[in-house]
Order: C-alpha cells, then structure tokens, then sequence
C-alpha cells in the first residue's frame, strides 16, 4: 500500500538542495556572494521531540551541515562543518540571546556564529561548538600540538618542535556532545620525515577519562588471546581538553569490503572474535536487562506511533508481542558486551579484524550483540541474496568458537527488538525516504517472528 510522505515542522532542513540555497542567501558572507557553496551534504543530525502532544512545541532540530565552499575573490576552497539547531514557534530568539556572546573563534569559511530568524535557527561554524567550548583548541594544529601524549609516542617524537607539519581531519562530529579527529603527523628531519597517525576522541564532559581506562582494560586482554579481535592501542587521556588518545590502524571499512568471494573467511573472523570477547575475563559496571529493553521499547514505539499513525495498528501489535514474549524469556548468559555491534565498528587490517568504539560497553545477554549485527546486515546495501548466506556463515561461526548453541527463542527476540531500535534510530536522525524504511523495517520484524532458524 502507498502511503503519503511523512511531514514534520523541519523537513526543509534535511533537504539538501533547498538548504544549499537558504544558506546561500542568509548567511553571513555567503549571501553577498563573498563565498559560493559549491556542494551541501547532511552529516550527524538529532531530532528531539516528545510523546506528549502538548510539549510538541518544544521540539528541536540539531543537524551539522558539511559545505564545500570556494572563495571567488582568492580561488580557494574546502570544507566547513556549520552546526544548525533549529527551534519552533521563535524559540531560537531566546536562545540566540542566551549564546550570542560567545567566545568564538574565526572558522575557516564564513562568520563564526549566526542568527537566522526566519528560518527560527542558530548557526555555529565549526570548530564553534555551545558546549565543546575546548573544541577548538583541539582542531587548531599549533595548539593541540602542545597535548599530544609524547611519552608514549615513537623515539624522536618528543615535544612539538619534533613535529614538521600535522594534518587535521574530522572524522565524527556529533555536536555538543563529542568530536572523533584524525591527525598525521609528519616528524623528523625533512630529508628523512617520519609519519604517525593519532586518533583523538574530544568528549564534553569526563567521558573520554572512563573510556580511555576501558580501552586500556581491552586492549590488554586482547594481547593474551591470539584469536582476539585487534584493538587500538590507547595512548593516554588529557584532561585540559577532555581528550583520550589512540594509535591509528590502517585498514578497510568491514561495511565496503565485505562481498560473495571473501565473507566466508571474514565471518569466520568476526564470529571467532567476538565469540572470544564475550569470554573475556572484562566486566562494566552497566548492566543491561530484558525488563530495561521493554521498558527502553515501549517510549520509542510511542513516539513512532506519534510520528507514523499509519502505523500505529501494526507498532501496537509489536510493542505487545516484544513485552509478552520478552518477560516469559529465561534468563540468559550474562557477560561483557559490546552494545553496539555492527559492520561499523570493524576494520579489515591485513589478516586481522579491528573492532573499535566500546563506549556502550556492559553486561548483558551476548545474543544482544549477535541481533545486532544480523540486524545491521539488513540494513546495508548488500544484495538480498547475500544478506541470508552472511548471517548464516557468521552465527555458525560464533556458535563453533564459543561451544554453545544460540537460544533461538532469544535470537528472535532480540533482532525483532533491534529492527525498532533501528526504526527509532533513523526517525532521529532524520533519515531521507524516512517512512519508506520505517515500513520496511515493520515488515522485517513481522516477518521473524515466522523465520525458521532451526536450519542453520
């Protein structure tokens, strides 16, 4: 059945042609032509809104827009990251008086901070950022030199005047909340440079700390266990900017090498590695139950309800059906997980696979952790065909390397809970063609609850 598009208050903004031209026409710099936007892509976005119909006002948009921008007057051009937060009803005023002040620091491209009335939007040009107020200290080469952790960095490598230049790129940026940067050093004498790659996780509060001591926890039990998955080695954390630092693998995305030729071999590895994570001696003070993932379920398919009343007969139905059969589940194992599972977090690095981003570490139930990545197969552009013959080669390698079998009844259950998860996830985000993959993720969980995975 064909249904009419989802509208909300802030499709405008998630649509790259016409925010092209808006921002072309209202920003500072740009709308008298002193700078031309050549291309506008939409990076990290969050959609904040509330179940209760009367708080709906309250809603907000927070999308990073990344520009490609050249400069007619001197020929030049690259990249600037805007970070855009949209209000309703001119809440944004406000809020523009709450933040206008300050201090910024001059971007690359354009003014540091605008304040876009009509379109009911702030603008902060990156590295501004209202709450990473030590962002910029981190992107700027000459003063985050000066934090690099040299102590554990190669010989020859010991202060910044070692360093002969540094590259800066962002690689994640998910704004007021934490900033993921690559920076290549160059080092040495110039006849002979040498090279390193660091990898620094900015976060905005005391998070980066926690982190970095459980990536140091990881990482050691990943050297007593040859059939580990590869690990980062962390470096330190520096506390004046809330960063904790790694070494850089060079490797492949999992996501864009994975294929019909070599999944066989890379399953294998995936399976093995995780299976061996999972009875590793690492534990986490978070622990995660299925009462907490029906609790957690029930607030986002409330709110997709809201969002996609088409939808409500058959989300009801699949709230009921997560609650009924998730409390008559038995208890399952309970250990380390990683929370997040998914073809993302994998790097083919030679003959090794690298998993990284634990931050969502905790005890639980590791069948939560193989849904997961069936789940994120579903969800890629892989061919139909293939997405059945991956899974498959993947659950019977984890099932060989931990000497168990998978409790169907809890593998279903858990995928069915991670296609809503999913589901919620991309309404955030703001997904394009949003209600397209809503129904079709409807129709995934419906559909497992008859699949047959005794054959496998």
């Amino acid at each position: 059945m064909k249904t009419k598009s989802q509208k909300t208050p802030f499709n405008l903004f998630t649509d790259p042609e016409r925010m092209k031209a808006r921002l072309q026409e209202r920003l500072p710099k740009f709308s008298e032509n002193q700078l031309i936007i050549i291309d506008l892509k939409i990076g990290h976005t969050s959609y904040k809104t509330y179940r209760n119909p009367a708080s709906a006002r309250r809603s907000t948009l927070s999308i990073c827009y990344h520009l490609w921008v050249e400069d007619p007057s001197t020929h030049q051009s690259g990249e600037q990251i805007l970070y855009a937060k949209v209000y309703l009803e001119n809440r944004s005023q406000d809020k523009f008086v709450e933040t206008g002040n300050g201090p910024f620091v001059i971007p690359r491209f354009g003014a540091s901070f605008a304040y876009l009335p009509d379109l009911d939007m702030i603008v902060w040009a990156f590295p501004n950022d209202p709450v990473l107020a030590h962002l910029p200290q981190c992107i700027d080469p000459e003063r985050v030199s000066e934090y690099f952790p040299y102590e554990n960095l190669p010989p020859g490598l010991n202060a910044s005047e070692d360093i002969i230049s540094i590259e800066v790129k962002v690689i994640h940026y998910r704004p007021e909340t934490r900033c993921m940067t690559r920076y290549t050093l160059k080092w040495g004498k110039r006849s002979e440079s040498n090279e390193t790659v660091l990898f620094g996780k900015t976060f905005k509060d005391n998070q980066g700390e926690v982190l970095y001591q459980r990536s140091l926890a990881i990482y050691q039990e990943s050297q007593q266990d040859d059939d580990y998955f590869l690990i980062a080695p962390p470096l330190a954390y520096t506390k004046e900017i809330k960063t904790y630092w790694q070494v850089g693998l060079t490797g492949k995305a999992m996501v864009n090498f994975l294929n019909n030729k070599n999944y066989q071999a890379l399953l294998e590895s995936i399976g093995k590695g995780l299976a061996h994570f999972h009875q590793s001696s690492l534990v986490s003070p978070l622990r995660v139950t299925i009462p907490d993932h029906v609790r957690e379920i029930h607030k986002k398919i409330g709110k997709l309800i809201g969002a996609f009343p088409q939808f409500k007969t058959r989300l009801k139905l699949i709230g009921q059906n997560l609650e009924r059969e998730g409390l008559n589940l038995s208890p399952g194992l309970n250990t380390v997980i990683h929370a997040d599972f998914s073809l993302q977090q994998l790097l083919v690095c030679g003959e090794r696979i690298a998993c990284f981003d634990f931050d969502e570490m905790a005890m639980g139930d590791p069948i939560q952790d193989i849904a997961n990545f069936i789940v994120d197969c579903h969800v890629h552009a892989f061919e139909a065909h293939l997405i059945p013959l991956f899974i498959a080669a993947f659950v019977r390698a984890y099932e060989k390397n931990a000497g168990a079998s998978i409790s169907r009844c809890h593998l279903i259950w858990y995928i069915q809970l991670l296609f809503i998860t999913k589901a919620y996830r991309f309404y955030l985000q703001q997904e394009p063609q949003l209600e397209p993959k809503i129904e079709e993720i409807i129709a995934l969980v419906e559909q497992e609850s008859t699949r047959d995975w005794n054959g496998m």
